[in-house]
């Protein structure tokens, strides 16, 4: 059978063979992959070679068919609903056929779901772990002998030749069948496993050391060799029933390999919201911190902002301070240079009219005559009268009035 790489990681080969004595097949086999993960059945029918074989026909068919259109969160439930259904199915039958009446069913179920190993069984028929060279029985036999085993009044080897070793306490098409036995913890498979289902027709055949001998020889036959090896070594040993083996095998460790180990689809949708919701909320307190950091720089740069206005408007006061006590200072200078010069022309003009009137003195001096005398004292105090100019040709008017004076007299 060809996996899905979904289960890349394992590999089924089966088949079933009538033997040496029977007619009819009544086994029947199937590995199927669903929604409930990869199944491997297989089932041994019982009630006539006719019966039988509907039996076993009808438990396949079924437990496909429910598995593939019901899913179940535990793989131990479905195993156990899954035959249910079967016995149902196998009872309806009877009803519609009354010449089937007695027929029935055991039957062997593997899962194989999320990397791990789901098991059950209702009857004889087995499934064997086949691991590191060594081989143990998963099952217990719902059978009389295995009964007598259990109570300590024989022994298992003296069970294989037991006269009543076909009679079995449980089935599929019995009214009071009783629940499927399910291991209950799932199997964690190892690199090189081998789980081998198969009908009383191989193990009453073959002792478990051959069976052991013949699956763990992964080195020089292959899967589906090893298988066809089992059922022609049944059938040496006498065929007296229906020979039907499947080997499950494991060429690596799930989840130490890189492989996925998901389960089917259907189981992953219902996973899928969850994984959903984990993303939503990773993305919500992404997005919540991306905006409580970018609200922090935005208040950083405010402040910054701020405090870069605060120093501009400084700078500008500080500004118009220096501009303002530069004005003050140009406007005293100007207004001491404005003091200086109209002081300057102010004394200019006084010491300009002292010349004059020493000059004017000395020129009456020079005269010595009263007249002169009068006329200058007359022309100094007519000086004294007027306001003081500071001109050049105020100084020679009065020069030319003194002079015209003087020469009068």
């Amino acid at each position: 059978m060809n996996q899905s790489n979904q289960y890349s990681y394992c590999n089924v080969e089966g088949m079933t063979d009538v033997g040496c004595k029977r007619k009819a097949n009544e086994d029947w086999l199937a590995q199927f992959e669903c929604q409930n993960g990869l199944v491997a059945v297989v089932c041994d029918g019982m009630g006539g070679h006719v019966g039988g074989a509907v039996a076993s026909h009808i438990a396949v068919e079924t437990i496909q068919q429910f598995l593939e259109t019901t899913y179940f969160n535990d793989p131990r439930q479905a195993i156990v609903e899954a035959c249910d259904a079967a016995n149902a199915a196998i009872l309806q039958r009877t009803t519609q056929q009354p010449e089937l009446k007695g027929m029935g069913s055991t039957c062997v179920m593997l899962i194989v779901r999320d990397g791990k190993v789901y098991i059950g069984s209702v009857g004889d028929s087995r499934i064997y772990l086949i691991r590191s060279k060594t081989i143990t029985q998963l099952t217990r036999d719902q059978s009389y002998v295995q009964m007598l085993v259990d109570a300590g009044e024989i022994t298992k080897e003296q069970a294989e030749h037991h006269p009543r070793k076909n009679e079995i306490l449980n089935a599929l098409g019995i009214a009071t069948m009783q629940p499927a036995t399910v291991l209950p913890d799932a199997i964690s498979p190892e690199a090189g496993d081998c789980f081998l289902l198969c009908s009383d027709g191989l193990s009453g055949m073959v002792p478990d050391r051959d069976i052991l001998h013949v699956a763990s020889d992964q080195t020089r036959m292959t899967q589906r060799e090893r298988v066809a090896t089992l059922i022609k070594r049944a059938r040496e040993n006498g065929g007296l029933d229906n020979i039907t083996c499947t080997i499950v095998e494991f060429a690596v460790t799930p989840g130490n390999s890189g492989l996925s180990v998901s389960a089917p689809i259907t189981a992953s949708m219902s996973n899928k919201k969850r994984w959903i919701y984990i993303l939503l909320a990773v993305l919500l307190v992404v997005l919540l911190g991306a905006g409580g950091y970018a609200l922090g720089r935005m208040s950083v740069e405010e402040e910054q902002v701020e405090s870069t206005d605060d120093t501009d408007d400084e700078d500008i006061n500080a500004g118009d301070d220096a501009s303002s006590d530069a004005s003050e200072d140009v406007s005293d200078d100007v207004s001491d240079d404005a003091s200086g010069d109209k002081s300057n022309e102010t004394g200019s003009g006084e010491s300009s009219d002292d010349n004059e009137e020493q000059g004017d003195k000395g020129s009456g001096d020079d005269t010595s005559t009263p007249g002169a005398d009068n006329g200058s004292s007359a022309a100094g105090a007519q000086s004294d009268n007027k306001p003081p100019q500071g001109s050049k040709e105020e100084a020679e008017r009065k020069n030319s009035t003194g002079k015209s004076s003087q020469k009068r007299h």
